[in-house]
């Protein structure tokens, strides 16, 4: 047990919301504790639910667990030490938990930090608790039988987790409903996982010499935190549409958002890139390859973006001209890595390590450096150990003029102490343009993607999948999970602070109807444990 002062939990227990007090002598901190028990839609998160398991925990913390019938009204918890990244987490059962109860719902608070000292207004807790292993519309905390939607359509947009939990979703694309041709979006707002609402953010825009607002909308752009700036998001490249044109129009901008002045900043970029990768590495060095730049032709060079500088530098000695591929960090952020896509001439197989060597990103090179089969728009993330990357599905043909071809098959790319790719289990339709989000446990997500109907074109797929490693270090296996209510690709899935994923936005397409979504889900994964 971590020694040190504690604060003392007693709650109490509504149908459905739940106030709380941390103790209430002179030398404890006061938190609200807030349960939000309904949904909008769907089955009831408390739906044969029995039995309330309370686990507390923490860095160097022990977890206290305290276990109490539905029905209880007033729960007091041991004392809580002092330390940092506390959390409540709230599971109900039907059944007595240790003796078999089914895990029916779970819901679990943003961190927060018990202080030496003493705080001195009360401390607002929210925990949502939603059925396991589905996924379920949002709902608002101060008005739980309303479903949240995004302000806007987004799809081919960012979503970027910030320092406080929130999330970023910026820009994207919609569908001119006169044309049928894609606009890009210079809308922005925030998930607040808290509240379970969607606000507005300043367009996407800056300020230039002569004080004037420039709206810069883009679409196919990255969203990348900035290590140590205090929780600035880093929007950089992506492209916009001229009605009537064929070809997008790559940006060579990035706008650096600032969510305490709430404005961006106007970055200029080596390069005009979309449909690129950019991933940070354990430095906090964002490293952006690949993409398709003026004209239509695909970038070769490299650049990253120095956070203590805000400017991008050229990366010396390397290209790598590429789309569509699979971008991870790895083992960490040591590596980046980056695997299959399109050379514009063909789909390739090459997967390819790129490290910091103390000045510059060099490309690592791999005893083995090759995909099973070529592929290209595959979902990539890590599973199991941040060693270990798994790519699912994607397309086996070059582009989309004569239709998609896409793949059910999925590799694991093993990288440590060197790269070994090996062929992992099949998902249940294949798909590319999916979305792929690694829980805190190493279980990852896969959702969505575009496929094919039984005349072989293209449309959107609602299939949802979770992929486990397997606890005796063999290949993972994929478990089939409730379906999305609409189909859809170029989304966005986002792993958030309390463990849940954000799904939201994306194109729906089905025959020749096509709608970018205004919709979000959120899924909650059963625990392991």
């Amino acid at each position: 047990m971590v020694r040190g002062r504690r604060r003392r939990l007693a709650l109490a227990v509504a149908a459905l919301v739940a106030p709380a007090l941390w103790g209430c002598g002179p030398r404890e901190t006061v938190y609200q504790l807030r349960l939000v028990t309904t949904s909008c839609t769907g089955p009831s998160p408390m739906e044969g639910v029995t039995h309330f398991l309370f686990r507390v925990t923490g860095e160097g913390l022990d977890p206290i667990d305290v276990t109490t019938l539905a029905t209880t009204r007033q729960l007091q918890l041991p004392p809580i030490p002092v330390g940092n990244h506390r959390a409540v987490e709230v599971r109900a059962y039907a059944g007595e938990p240790k003796a078999g109860g089914r895990l029916v719902s779970l819901g679990r608070s943003l961190a927060f930090d018990v202080p030496e000292v003493p705080l001195t207004l009360a401390q607002d807790l929210t925990v949502f608790v939603r059925p396991v292993n589905m996924l379920t519309p949002i709902n608002l905390s101060l008005s739980p039988q309303s479903c949240a939607r995004m302000g806007y359509p987004h799809a081919g947009h960012s979503a970027t987790v910030m320092k406080d939990g929130k999330v970023l979703l910026a820009g994207g694309y919609e569908i001119n409903p006169a044309s049928g041709e894609r606009v890009a979006s210079a809308h922005a707002e925030l998930f607040d996982p808290a509240t379970g609402g969607f606000s507005d953010l300043p367009d996407l825009s800056f300020v230039d010499a002569q004080q004037r607002t420039v709206l810069t909308p883009r679409a196919f752009h990255s969203g990348t935190l900035v290590a140590g700036s205090s929780g600035k998001v880093l929007l950089a490249g992506g492209e916009v549409y001229v009605p009537g044109g064929v070809t997008p129009q790559p940006q060579g901008t990035a706008l650096l958002f600032d969510p305490q002045a709430r404005a961006y900043t106007l970055v200029p970029m080596r390069l005009e890139r979309s449909q690129h990768g950019a991933a940070a590495d354990s430095g906090g060095r964002i490293l952006l390859l690949g993409g398709i730049t003026a004209g239509g032709a695909l970038a070769q060079s490299l650049e990253w973006f120095n956070p203590t500088q805000s400017q991008f530098t050229d990366v010396p000695a390397q290209q790598l001209s590429r789309v569509q591929m699979g971008v991870s960090a790895v083992q960490g952020g040591r590596f980046v890595a980056v695997a299959g896509g399109s050379t514009g001439a063909a789909v390739t197989s090459e997967v390819r390590l790129y490290g910091w060597d103390t000045s510059a990103f060099t490309f690592t090179v791999a005893t083995t450096s090759q995909l099973l089969e070529p592929r290209r728009a595959p979902a990539m993330s890590w599973v199991g150990d941040p060693t270990r990357l798994v790519a699912l599905g994607g397309y086996s043909n070059l582009n989309e003029i004569t239709g998609v071809s896409p793949l059910a098959s999925t590799e694991v790319l093993a990288t440590a102490p060197q790269v070994q790719v090996s062929s992992g289990p099949n998902i249940a339709v294949a798909r590319g343009d999916a979305c792929a989000a690694t829980l805190a446990d190493g279980r990852l997500l896969f959702s969505g993607g575009r496929g094919v109907d039984f005349n072989m074109a293209a449309r959107s797929m609602e299939n949802v999948e979770l992929v486990v490693q397997s606890s005796t270090g063999g290949q993972p296996s994929v478990l089939g999970l409730p379906n999305l209510a609409r189909g859809r690709y170029f989304h966005s899935c986002t792993t958030l602070q309390d463990g849940t994923v954000l799904i939201a936005g994306g194109e729906d397409k089905q025959g020749t109807l096509v709608e970018v979504v205004q919709d979000a889900y959120v899924f909650t994964p059963a625990p392991l444990d």
